[in-house]
């Protein structure tokens, strides 16, 4: 199990800090909607995260 983190591991971080949620999340942040559309950015997000590691 450990093994299959480390192997991992390079490519979630590789994914958490690319630019393109950073840039969706400011556009999103300026919208009129700001709070309905980042908690369901939020949530897709973390929905997908969960899904793709399980």
């Amino acid at each position: 199990m450990g093994e299959v983190i480390g192997d991992v591991l390079p490519l979630a971080v590789g994914v958490a800090i690319s630019p393109i949620p950073i840039i969706a999340v400011i556009l999103m942040l300026l919208t009129p909607w700001a709070r309905a559309t980042g908690l369901g950015f939020l949530g897709g997000w973390t929905a997908g995260i969960a899904a793709s590691g399980a």
